[in-house]
């Protein structure tokens, strides 16, 4: 997918402004270019057909920026695996998602709670922190284990971070309380990252 993904930006850019490009023009440019292979299967697959319409009618900046942050996403996971780590710090790329922040996510998940809230320790009794606010694993209604941090100044921007990119969503509980659950994509960078 990343390659087809690629491989559309490429195309669109060689149409410049024009914006009424379909699918077909596409096959043409991929046989002219040798990706047959990728050809084949958006001829074979209807609904890849008007995905690929509708991409090729969205506006060229904005799929550029989303591909831009999917990539700065992509190398951040790859730059935590061994065999990638001395590649992309070579690059110069950019981390992301901070060490922390990772770290969060692992706590939420090995928890068993779920999910991650950031609560005014005035304002709710029950949980016990020096600070004035606190960084705690939650699920509907329950407090659970504080989170460990190394840079709480950073904490909430970490979690921010992690919702921005999907990897933790934004609940409210019944009595107001915004509260972060781990998605499904979380959980997979989660075991991307854990296997180094």
């Amino acid at each position: 997918m990343a390659t087809l993904v690629g491989l559309i930006c490429n195309f669109r850019q060689e149409l410049g402004a024009r914006s009424d490009a379909t699918h077909r023009e596409l096959m043409d440019w991929l046989s002219n270019h040798r990706h047959n292979e990728l050809r084949d299967m958006i001829a074979q697959t209807h609904h890849l057909q008007t995905e690929i319409d509708s991409l090729l009618r969205a506006d060229h900046a904005r799929i550029l920026a989303e591909v831009d942050r999917a990539n700065r996403v992509l190398l951040d996971v790859l730059g935590r695996l061994d065999e990638f780590k001395s590649l992309v710090q070579n690059s110069g790329a950019q981390r992301l998602v901070s060490d922390q922040a990772i770290d969060i996510l692992r706590q939420v998940f090995e928890s068993g709670y779920g999910g991650v809230a950031i609560v005014r320790t005035t304002s709710e009794p029950r949980v016990r922190q020096t600070r004035d606010s606190a960084i705690v694993c939650f699920r509907y209604g329950e407090y659970g284990p504080s989170i460990n941090l190394r840079e709480s100044l950073f904490a909430e921007d970490d979690i921010q971070t992690l919702a921005s990119l999907g990897f933790l969503h934004l609940e409210t509980s019944g009595n107001g309380l915004r509260w972060f659950k781990i998605t499904r994509s979380g959980g997979d960078m989660l075991q991307s990252v854990n296997k180094t």
